[in-house]
């Protein structure tokens, strides 16, 4: 059955939300310099990262988790609502929950799920500074459900993130509460 892996790391008052991707290298030592990030992240509170992983990582606390054709999951994302395409020249928006919604739908059915619920939470900026830089990123949080039709697929599309781009900022991971946080 396909696997990913999953985990909470501490974030260090000391490390910036802009280097949390570095940080969390250190969980997987076998990936070679310049080799792409086998994880993705999301920020759960200000002391607290998840982790989503195809590969097992070194944490103490790490959880497998199997995925089976027919399981509904509900799930949480982070999207950054705004990005260029073709090297600025096109702006992608989502600005309502039927964009969202139908972004999703196409993703998610591509990579072996099919999205039921959806719902936009709250539409937001992420701050972030560091040394003399200022970003601002539009995203969006949403919630809602996806079914698993094809595992295998599914364990790909959970491990690599989600729709969109910003996943050095922790953008873009999909979220399964039920079988990614401990108390859940």
């Amino acid at each position: 059955m396909p696997e990913v892996w999953s985990f909470i790391a501490p974030r260090p008052a000391t490390v910036p939300v802009e280097q949390v991707h570095i940080l969390l290298y250190s969980y997987f030592p076998s990936v070679p310099r310049g080799a792409p990030r086998p994880y993705v992240w999301r920020l759960l509170s200000p002391d607290r990262v998840g982790v989503i992983s195809a590969m097992r990582p070194t944490a103490a606390k790490a959880r497998c988790h199997e995925l089976a054709a027919g399981t509904t999951l509900e799930f949480s994302l982070t999207y950054k609502r705004v990005r260029s395409v073709n090297g600025g020249e096109r702006y992608v928006t989502i600005s309502s929950m039927p964009e969202l919604r139908e972004r999703l739908i196409a993703f998610a059915g591509q990579r072996g799920a099919a999205i039921g619920y959806v719902r936009l939470d709250k539409m937001r900026d992420l701050q972030l500074s560091g040394g003399d830089r200022n970003i601002r990123i539009p995203i969006v949080d949403a919630s809602g459900a996806m079914l698993v039709t094809d595992a295998e697929r599914c364990a790909g599309l959970l491990a690599s993130g989600g729709p969109g781009t910003g996943k050095a900022f922790g953008c873009g991971a999909w979220w399964i509460p039920q079988i990614m946080e401990p108390d859940a």
